[in-house]
């Protein structure tokens, strides 16, 4: 069984945060691979812009630089950074020929236990996961000799989603649009394709497989590429996927009412409204949902 696990580093100055992170997930990365036992590939690959490169440790298989980004759609917004469109990420990732892909966002570091998780999922059937992190506090003075250290703390549950497993059968059927990185929407994208297009989707928020350094739920973006993803996922996604969407592959969606709309409302990645109209048509059998052909 062959696992491509993507991800896109990016190059910074020592002064940001991201910079320290990142080196804590490679690290994650090479010691959870080394932690696995079983007959499964794992093959790590970055996809990255050229200025990018020199930053991206030896173990992972790079492809082709990335040619486009946010910039080509959004020329008028001044000062703005660099950022890849996730269409482009998966489409280099996936060159490599695999039984499934895995993305992770780049501040996402794994837990040792996390590819056996992973394996042990697929072999049970599963075409897709999605796995919440945990948010630990950031402690600067930490190097990458105590990751043991941060690996310990049970940190707080986070309720975005960041780490995506989806079989490669899945992907072509997937709806992207020009969805950027390093803004608010991604998460929301790859979920609800996964949502409409999975049969056999698991979600797991409780698990610990991976953390995240900072107690922040949320990151401040610029305005105007949030709403460049925001529109591109309510104009052009949803109304694409929405005829396949079937209620009970939501998350908490088996869960008494009352419980399983205040999940809804606290996780920034559902929308309350949409499911309610779900469950409202498929109560009084309006709803029918499409096939995948």
């Amino acid at each position: 069984m062959r696992l491509v696990h993507i991800l896109n580093p990016v190059s910074l100055s020592k002064d940001q945060e991201l910079y320290h992170t990142q080196a804590f997930v490679f690290e994650s990365l090479r010691r959870s691979r080394d932690h696995y036992t079983g007959s499964g590939r794992i093959t790590h690959v970055s996809v990255h812009y050229e200025e990018d490169r020199p930053f991206i440790p030896k173990f992972f298989h790079q492809r082709p630089p990335l040619k486009h980004s946010i910039q080509d759609l959004l020329p008028k917004v001044g000062g703005g950074k660099k950022l890849p469109l996730l269409r482009e990420v998966l489409e280099r990732g996936t060159e490599i020929k695999s039984d499934y892909y895995l993305y992770t966002n780049a501040d996402i570091i794994l837990q040792p236990h996390f590819y056996d998780f992973i394996f042990r999922k697929i072999e049970e059937g599963y075409d897709g996961l999605i796995i919440n992190r945990r948010r630990i506090p950031f402690f600067i003075d930490k190097t990458l000799d105590e990751l043991c250290h941060y690996a310990l703390i049970k940190g707080k549950s986070h309720p975005g989603f960041d780490c995506f497993l989806m079989s490669r059968d899945l992907l072509p059927l997937f709806e992207l649009s020009v969805i950027c990185l390093g803004i608010p929407f991604i998460g929301v994208t790859l979920a609800h394709n996964l949502f409409a297009f999975s049969k056999r989707l698991g979600y797991y928020d409780r698990e610990n497989l991976t953390f995240h350094l900072g107690m922040r739920i949320r990151h401040k973006a610029a305005e105007a590429y949030y709403w460049h993803n925001r529109n591109s996922f309510f104009q052009e996604i949803k109304p694409k996927l929405d005829p396949y969407f079937d209620i009970h592959k939501f998350p908490y969606a088996s869960l008494p009412l009352i419980k399983r709309y205040s999940k809804w409302i606290q996780n920034p990645s559902l929308f309350t409204l949409m499911n309610l109209k779900m469950e409202i048509l498929r109560k009084w059998n309006i709803r029918k949902v499409k096939s995948i052909s």
